[in-house]
This record gives structure tokens, sequence and C-alpha cells, in this order.
């Protein structure tokens, strides 16, 4: 989120990455749930892997991020064609049309059901509810985990912060957030791969990569 030599982004741009990031998974997702008619088990759960070179001082790049995702999960009118619109855009073009891994590309099947996406996919797919809300934090005792779930998503966090001292986003991040009474004794990262697993975004620093 921070231009090298530059200006900024402003809060609209910043939004409008975040859409794109949302919708696609989203895409992913949905895609995800028909190949689960066809035969369960075919295909993994989906997962957005968010990393960033700063986690836990107060202007970090992730906090930006989380501040951008909590503003979307709490409004209900928030139209998501111009980011859509310019996603599209982007994977119509033959430079960004070639998979990142092995052969091939985004084909136009493709394009047209991810040109489908609405925001009410988003909040169902992503936010694991069909309403908006304000998001609370789930804190774990390992300490090197905060979960996050909406506040209609009854019981469903649907993002995960794994990073060395996670619980320093208490003080200098989770300002005005409403985190549960209760500390979960199990550890979310460690149920990644579990099938009934509802994080869909992993916050975190450079050590993913």
């Amino acid at each position: 989120f921070n231009k090298k030599n530059q200006d900024e982004y402003s809060d609209a741009e910043r939004r409008n990455i975040v859409l794109k990031s949302l919708i696609t998974l989203a895409f992913v997702k949905k895609a995800k749930k028909e190949i689960d008619t066809i035969k369960n088990g075919m295909y993994h759960n989906p997962l957005m892997i968010t990393i960033a070179n700063t986690v836990n001082t107060v202007d970090a790049d992730l906090k930006i991020f989380f501040q951008v995702l909590a503003e979307i999960a709490a409004n209900n009118n928030i139209d998501i064609t111009p980011a859509k619109q310019e996603l599209l855009a982007e994977l119509r073009d033959e430079k960004f049309r070639a998979f990142e891994f092995r052969s091939g590309k985004v084909n136009d099947d493709v394009l047209n059901v991810l040109g489908n996406i609405n925001f009410n996919d988003i909040k169902e797919l992503m936010f694991n509810t069909t309403g908006t809300g304000s998001i609370e934090v789930i804190e774990c005792e390992t300490k090197d985990e905060l979960a996050f779930q909406l506040s209609t998503a009854n019981g469903k966090p649907f993002a995960l912060l794994k990073a060395s001292e996670a619980t320093k986003w208490n003080s200098n991040i989770l300002e005005g957030f409403v985190t549960s009474k209760e500390v979960v004794s199990k550890s979310f990262f460690d149920e990644l791969n579990s099938p009934d697993s509802s994080i869909n975004i992993l916050l975190g620093s450079r050590i993913f990569s």
C-alpha cells in the first residue's frame, strides 16, 4: 500500500486494491462450491495469504490493509462495479492472462463468471455472513494468533493474523474493536487445512513467503 518514491495511495485506491482481491477470491470460492457438487474434496478450500513488510508498528502496511477490510465489511452500500471493471480489464489484457504457475491462460468463461460476482457473494464467501457488521477480535492462547469475525457471522471467523507478537495489535492497532471475552484454546492456524476451517484470509509477515 505504500508506493516507493511516490505519493502514497489514496484511500479510494487502497479500497480498490482490497476489493479486487476480495472479488477474485470470492470467485474462486464460488467455483470451489460448484466443483463440490460434482465431487466433494476435489479442490482445497481457497485461501488468501496477505503478507506485508511491517506487521506490528503503528503505521504497519498490514494495519492499513486491515483497516480498509474493516471499512468494507461494515459498509452495506459499497459499489464494487468500478473495482470489478478494472480487474476484468486487467485480466483481458494478454500480458496478465498467463497463469503464475504452469502453462495456460485465463479464458473468457472465467471472466464471464467473475463478472457476475456481487457484494453479496463477498459477504457470504469472504466474511461468512449475509449481512454487514463490525469486526470482532478473538484472542488465542498461543499469543501468536488473533482471529477476526464479523458481528453477524455467528462464530465463524473469516481472517487470522499469525505473527510472533500478534497480541501487540491489541494495544496499537485494534483500539475501538470489540474483543471476545473468552480466550480460545485451539489454534486456528493448525486447522487451516481442515475442510471445516472458516478462515479465508491469512494475515502475516514475509515469513510466509
